[in-house]
């Protein structure tokens, strides 16, 4: 009923009351409190509220005019703390059609940021089939140049490492399996022959 009556000034105000909190403490509106901005069996703790506060602003932002839905989420991936950027992508794979000039406006590699690993990964396996031949070389540029972490007692093991990277570029090209563009089934082949491990979420 709130969100019914209010939705045009609830978002901002949502926001400002995030960031009162991520102010006092920065660890707070973590991926180990909230691993998913969706309903999902991963939120071990749904009551908290972070987690509360995070759903309402997610659930506001699904009644908005398109108009001011661009507004609010052009803001939230502007905002340092990624609990705003994943709800901003969270948003856009929802409202892909709407918002989607604003993903592919980024202009840091979002792929970077593992706090945002589970949002993109769910807005390129959900919304893959509209993308576009420059939207698929956008991607495969930002999955071939993301820095992959290599563990320290790894490092220097060349073969090691290949594999490491191999298995980390075939999950991103696992949301895109769908498609039949070519480029993307001769990289995931091609990462699938240096390391056969099977992905699991």
């Amino acid at each position: 009923k709130i969100i019914e009556q209010y939705k045009e000034d609830l978002p901002k105000k949502i926001i400002d009351r995030i960031e009162e909190v991520t102010k006092k403490d920065k660890s707070s509106f973590n991926i180990v409190w909230i691993p998913t901005i969706e309903d999902n069996t991963q939120t071990s703790f749904p009551e908290k509220y972070e987690c509360q506060i995070v759903r309402f602003l997610r659930d506001t932002l699904k009644e908005l005019s398109e108009d001011k839905l661009n507004e609010i989420v052009k803001l939230l991936l502007s905002k340092e703390h990624s609990i705003f950027k994943r709800i901003g992508i969270h948003s856009i794979n929802v409202r892909y059609d709407d918002l989607k000039e604003l993903f592919w406006s980024i202009s840091q590699n979002p792929l970077d940021n593992y706090e945002l690993t589970h949002e993109i990964y769910e807005l390129l396996k959900n919304n893959s089939n509209k993308f576009g031949k420059e939207e698929i070389s956008k991607i495969i540029k930002w999955i071939e140049d993301k820095k992959y972490y290599i563990p320290d007692d790894i490092k220097g093991k060349l073969d090691k490492e290949k594999e490491i990277i191999a298995f980390r570029k075939k999950e991103w090209y696992s949301a895109l399996k769908t498609l039949s563009d070519t480029d993307i089934q001769e990289k995931y082949k091609k990462y699938d022959e240096i390391n056969h491990t099977e992905i699991k979420h």
